[in-house]
């Protein structure tokens, strides 16, 4: 299979190494700015860096376009990959409200492509032995889990998207998504309700 991924960053270079790891074909990476693009692809040894994400889907038709960006442009990303018949990986936060979320579901649905996020936090070496003790019965049943971590970035972190909720920013957004896989994974259930309160 062959993919593209859009972002250099952070993301897209695990974007990048996953797929690869998967033997993933990552035929092109796409970036927004020049300096930081070109470092990125460079690192990655990709040859193929673009600045027009919606030229590199119709000129290479990847089987899979995978986002790691923030999230603004998720939504139109993922519709353009849709519609052009690509599979969808997407970063979270996938969207930065429920609208735009529907509205990528809709997309993807609507032309019968492979959709997901990748949430990292569910394989941390922890959360797999955590799994196997649950999964054989070695804590007997299972009846109430805490999760406790940090929802804020470190003091030393610098401002960035993380920071602000209109990029995707938020304790909610940039973190609570890996809490809730890790404990659909260690509890080897689907989740059917979740309540919670984010405050200032």
């Amino acid at each position: 299979m062959r993919a593209i991924v859009i972002g250099t960053g952070w993301a897209g270079e695990g974007h990048t190494l996953g797929l690869r790891h998967a033997g993933v074909d990552v035929v092109a990476l796409c970036g927004r700015t020049p300096e930081h693009a070109k470092a990125g692809a460079e690192r990655l040894g990709i040859d193929d860096l673009r600045f027009d994400y919606r030229q590199a889907i119709e000129d290479l038709r990847p089987d899979i376009v995978a986002i790691g960006t923030t999230v603004a442009p998720h939504r139109e990303m993922a519709e353009a990959a849709a519609a052009a018949g690509c599979h969808v990986v997407c970063d979270k936060p996938l969207a930065a409200d429920a609208a735009d979320a529907k509205a990528m579901l809709d997309a993807v649905t609507a032309t019968g492509v492979r959709h997901g996020y990748p949430t990292v936090g569910a394989f941390y070496p922890w959360v797999t032995l955590a799994r196997s003790l649950v999964a054989d019965g070695e804590i007997g049943q299972l009846r109430h889990i805490d999760l406790l971590g940090r929802g804020e970035p470190e003091p030393a972190t610098p401002y960035s998207w993380m920071s602000r909720l209109a990029d995707g920013g938020g304790a909610l957004n940039t973190v609570f998504s890996h809490m809730l896989q890790m404990i659909r994974r260690v509890a080897g259930a689907e989740l059917v309700a979740v309540a919670g309160v984010a405050t200032r």
